[in-house]
């Protein structure tokens, strides 16, 4: 899809550059070639005025533009690159029209069909419509030049503005040959705007993807590149595009493309949308705290994975497909830029007023910016655990949260051991991987982790093993803590509001399984229903549902 894009793209600019030719320019005549090599159309059927593109076997002589016949009418065909070249299918009937391109070297000649198409009697209403939208197009400019991210320079409206005042005098001065020419030529012209709204920099929410942020934007440079390039070719090629009228219209909507391909370049080059380095992890999560990634057998924890983003790079030229074609976009709407500024240059006596300098695209940064993003969980490859008994599962949650579980059958003891996160984007070239260090332990707590002594009889965790008691099936052992003249800060959270209340409370016994606790005695509460979310010598918080809200409980000496 991105390479169609692109032939677009190249169809635009070749448009553009017959533009830039208000009078039709000398060429030397062709010399003779071998005619060996194949071509191929991009449509077999087409109307008058529409743009085709010929993609041949054989590199293309390095010059401007041919000459061939289509139905025993001369074209004039503009080169786009060493293997494609356009042409603008004349009025011809409809039915079936022979295309002898010999001067290119291909042997036999290719057959395209005419369409149906009304035939225009009178073209000053066609001119007319035209008009219309090329006054749209104007406005819709002025407002690009007042963008607050990445506007496009003002000169470059200018010029803009200058083919559009400059219309009406060619279109008088036209003869009626001319004006039916490129009346048909304008039928088939459209002023598309972009929409700029969707292609700002990678928005804050947690489901978007800054590669995917990224490559949206690098599909959208490439239709309009493709667009900017094919008028700009027409136009510099200097048969294609004879006539003023011609040239000015054609140039318009390739200066209006470009224009637009200015925007989006400057957005693409400067979007940090390319992971290259994973950094570690934020145990930013609902189960655990936000310490050492420590993982209790059978308990979920939920991660995020940091990596570093970049911008594009002049490396890229040799890095994945996707990041190639934006490389080769780029260096392909600097040169169609240079080639419509050749052609303004020499149009300039056709134009009413001065302003025929484009402004100079802006290119990749030698330095690469950088910032740090989430990875997205659907991309995150988890595996190569280091110890054989611990199995490790990852579930993708919806955005950046991967859900880790580490369980064991075998393994009782506090385990350290190792994994690794792998991301991978095949069209970015990206495929980088970290490993991370963890510690295992079983579900139940070993008592002596919790003989949190701390001095003073105020501060002092007393806790009870009952080895064999089941309390729940989550657990077959648990113990018992006593939190000694506890102050508990209760922290309400209602709607978004939080509500502060204190109160003391000499002596309070909880139950803590795994990573679970429960209150013993609180309305014959079974079972460890609350999660811990911290556990200190000075404190411990947990968190339960209450009427619709969230209750998180915190007490300490």
């Amino acid at each position: 899809m991105i390479k169609i894009y692109i032939r677009l793209m190249v169809m635009t600019v070749a448009l553009g550059f017959v533009v830039s030719s208000c009078t039709k320019t000398e060429t030397a005549p062709n010399q003779p070639v071998v005619a060996t090599g194949t071509a191929t159309l991009d449509k077999t059927t087409a109307v008058p005025g529409e743009v085709v593109i010929i993609t041949t076997s054989a590199s293309l002589e390095n010059k401007p533009s041919w000459e061939v016949t289509l139905g025993g009418q001369k074209v004039v065909l503009g080169r786009l690159n060493d293997k494609q070249a356009v042409f603008l299918v004349p009025a011809l009937p409809s039915g079936t029209a022979s295309l002898d391109l010999s001067p290119l070297g291909v042997k036999e000649a290719t057959n395209m069909t005419i369409g149906s198409y009304a035939a225009i009697k009178d073209p000053a209403p066609v001119y007319t419509a035209f008009q219309g939208k090329l006054d749209a197009a104007v406005t819709q400019l002025e407002q690009l030049t007042r963008a607050a991210l990445y506007p496009i320079p003002a000169q470059n409206l200018a010029v803009f503005k200058n083919m559009q005042q400059s219309l009406p005098a060619a279109y008088a001065a036209a003869t009626n040959a001319q004006k039916l020419e490129a009346a048909y030529f304008m039928r088939q012209l459209d002023f598309i705007p972009v929409d700029f709204t969707n292609l700002a920099e990678r928005s804050t929410l947690v489901l978007n993807d800054p590669s995917d942020q990224f490559m949206k934007i690098g599909l959208q440079f490439v239709k309009e590149n493709t667009k900017a390039v094919v008028g700009v070719s027409l136009l510099a090629a200097g048969g294609v595009l004879s006539s003023p009228v011609l040239a000015i219209a054609g140039g318009a909507i390739a200066i209006y493309h470009l224009n637009q391909s200015h925007k989006i370049v400057d957005t693409l080059i400067n979007n940090i949308g390319v992971a290259f380095r994973i950094d570690g992890y934020s145990n930013r999560s609902i189960n655990g705290t936000t310490g050492g990634l420590q993982l209790r057998n059978g308990v979920p924890k939920d991660i995020r994975i940091e990596a570093t983003y970049r911008t594009m790079q002049p490396s890229d030229a040799q890095g994945g497909p996707f990041l190639q074609e934006m490389m080769v976009g780029v260096s392909e709407l600097k040169q169609a830029r240079t080639l419509m500024q050749t052609a303004l240059n020499q149009m300039r006596t056709g134009l009413l007023g001065s302003d025929v300098t484009l402004a100079p695209f802006s290119d990749v940064k030698t330095q690469a910016a950088t910032t740090t993003y989430f990875l997205p969980a659907s991309g995150l490859l988890i595996g190569n655990v280091s110890v054989a008994g611990i199995a490790l599962s990852a579930v993708s949650q919806p955005g950046e949260v991967v859900t880790l579980t580490a369980s064991s059958t075998t393994i009782t003891a506090v385990t350290p051991f190792t994994f690794t996160a792998t991301y991978i984007n095949a069209p970015l070239g990206v495929n980088v991987r970290k490993t991370f260090d963890a510690e295992f332990s079983s579900a139940c707590d070993d008592p002596a982790q919790f003989a949190l002594l701390t001095g003073g009889s105020s501060k002092i965790w007393r806790h009870v093993a009952t080895d064999g008691q089941v309390v729940s099936t989550y657990c077959g052992r648990y113990d018992t803590k006593t939190f000694t003249n506890a102050r508990i800060m209760t922290n309400t959270y209602w709607g978004g509001d939080q509500v502060n209340c204190t109160a003391v409370n000499n002596s309070i016994e909880v139950q803590l399984c795994g990573n679970r606790l429960g209150w013993v005695g609180q309305n014959g509460v079974v079972g460890f229903p609350y999660r811990i979310i911290t556990l200190t010598a000075n404190e411990f918080t947990f968190e339960a549902p209450s009427d619709g809200g969230l209750h998180i409980f915190t007490y300490r000496p």
